[in-house]
């Protein structure tokens, strides 16, 4: 099976969560303005699920939920893995072999509280396809006892691997795909609220490891880290064009893009200083290109967002991105050619992979690339 219809599938796995539950009786009436601009209200969000219907979410087995899926014509997504072979997946990538290598997020949101996010219970998996049939049959755990890691890089003899806000280089000595030795080289990330710290490790067309939500990019050579300062961007994910421009996102904004090089501000520290102090989009860094494609359109209700019903249609479904995971600048052949160059959006309240189409030029923009 092509890697990218893997990728995808794997991803839109993740992506069917079961809605439940309302708003506690508890809840103050406005939540506090934050990053997310405007007033919850909560008396129109309870007013909300009074009138719609919110049809039954029961879990399902993979085989059974990947049958409510509603895709494209002409596409179709195909099961990889599921539980117990692989549990909690945020970020994987392929090695060589076509072996998927995936972060398991054990610890996150156990409960409402998110208790015992510091136990040692997340791990790093390797899936293999040993009968060629496209899913995989084989799982080893190349490290675990990890708390919260967020993601890795494969790099010269070993993998570099983010557990914020440690990074550490992990070898496997005898080719048991299991890691028997492990060092710590860096810091990347803090520790604490997982929705806030960063992520990344993508490999640009600058032979430098980029980062989300993290001042850093990294280089591993001759066996040593090389870590050097950026402009701090993004918040999830990091992906690029084919011209190797950066690609980020933030949670309610689903494509932020830099037009010019962040390093190249770097070469004058006051410019890189206005830069940063302009916020998002200043001098053509972490630039909002996705103003007019926020718009998104689940196939069913969405109660289970934050603040109330600001964020809700008034048939119950969500009106705009509002957690973006991520994005994934699509250069394959394996889609239809008007794909070439789309960039897909996940976002879990929606329960949707989102799909956009750039411009070209200097200074391109995104617009929806299915109308609804």
């Amino acid at each position: 099976m092509p890697a990218r219809i893997a990728a995808l599938a794997l991803i839109l796995a993740t992506l069917a969560l079961a809605q439940s539950g309302t708003i506690p009786a508890d809840r103050p009436r406005a939540r506090p303005a934050s990053a997310l601009t405007g007033w919850a209200d909560w008396e129109k969000g309870e007013e909300l699920l009074k009138r719609i219907h919110v049809p039954p979410a029961p879990v399902l087995s993979a085989e059974d939920e990947a049958k409510t899926f509603k895709l494209a014509p002409g596409y179709r997504a195909e099961l990889v893995a599921c539980e117990p072979m692989v549990q909690c997946p945020i970020f994987f990538e392929f090695d060589p072999e076509g072996r998927i290598w995936v972060v398991e997020y054990q610890g996150y949101m156990r409960d409402v509280q998110g208790s015992g996010e510091g136990d040692p219970i997340c791990r790093i998996v390797v899936l293999e396809d040993e009968n060629g049939d496209g899913r995989a049959d084989k799982s080893t755990v190349f490290l675990d006892k990890l708390v919260m890691p967020r993601s890795f890089a494969f790099v010269k003899g070993g993998i570099l691997l983010q557990e914020p806000p440690k990074l550490s280089f992990c070898e496997d000595t005898d080719g048991d795909l299991r890691c028997d030795k492990r060092t710590e080289v860096g810091t990347m990330g803090v520790g604490g609220n997982p929705q806030h710290t960063a992520n990344g490790l993508r490999r640009g067309i600058d032979n430098w490891l980029h980062c989300a939500d993290w001042p850093h990019r990294y280089q591993w050579k001759d066996g040593k880290l090389i870590d050097q300062p950026t402009l701090h961007r993004g918040q999830f994910g990091v992906s690029f064009d084919e011209t190797g421009r950066f690609i980020s996102c933030y949670e309610n904004s689903a494509m932020h893009m830099d037009l010019i090089p962040a390093e190249s501000l770097l070469r004058h520290p006051n410019l890189a200083k206005l830069a940063q102090r302009g916020g998002r989009g200043s001098f053509g860094v972490n630039v909002n290109v996705a103003k007019d494609a926020a718009e998104c359109f689940p196939i069913r209700v969405t109660p289970a967002v934050t603040l109330g019903a600001l964020e809700l249609r008034d048939d119950g479904r969500l009106r705009t991105y509002t957690i973006v995971s991520g994005t994934c600048f699509y250069d394959g052949d394996q889609f239809p050619p008007e794909m070439h160059g789309n960039v897909f959006v996940p976002d879990s309240a929606g329960h949707l992979v989102g799909t956009l189409k750039l411009s070209g030029g200097i200074s391109p923009q995104a617009q929806r690339f299915f109308p609804r």
